[in-house]
């Protein structure tokens, strides 16, 4: 019985690893796949997404938006939750006058077409005014060196 059963874990271990194919992206993001791809994303409009990682093993979420030439915002989000493909935090941002706004609820859905590389990132928030984030969708890939 004991050969049947190390046989059985042979061969499920074999299969596992035949089944694996190295370096080749996702097919989809969950649970936070998309840092093993890049922890920084961006468009040609230079908005980017970024996770920052710490030594205590936290990290943050760094957002660039650049709804025009002439206006970016900053908006970090220093805690999060990341399930399912959606993350919740509440960020903040200074303004064009270098005031502080916020906290603004925000949820971010993910989703990424491998045969493009193209990770996609949904707002929504609490549509309130200032909420910056709110509504916004940006196609983001790896950027090039």
């Amino acid at each position: 019985m004991k050969r049947k059963g190390l046989l059985v874990l042979m061969v499920v271990t074999l299969v596992l690893l035949v089944g694996c194919k190295e370096g080749s992206p996702p097919p989809g993001i969950s649970d936070a796949d998309w840092m093993k791809i890049s922890t920084t994303w961006m468009d040609a409009d230079s908005n980017e997404f970024s996770y920052v990682p710490s030594g205590d093993g936290d990290g943050h979420i760094d957002i660039q938006y650049n709804p025009s030439d002439t206006v970016q915002y900053r908006c970090p989000i220093e805690e999060f939750t990341y399930a399912n493909n959606r993350l919740t935090g509440t960020y903040t941002y200074f303004d064009t006058e270098s005031e502080l706004q916020g906290p603004f609820d925000v949820t971010i859905d993910f989703s990424y077409a491998s045969a493009s590389g193209v990770l996609t990132l949904v707002y929504s928030g609490q549509g309130t005014g200032g909420d910056v984030l709110n509504g916004i969708t940006m196609n983001l890939t790896v950027p090039t060196p």
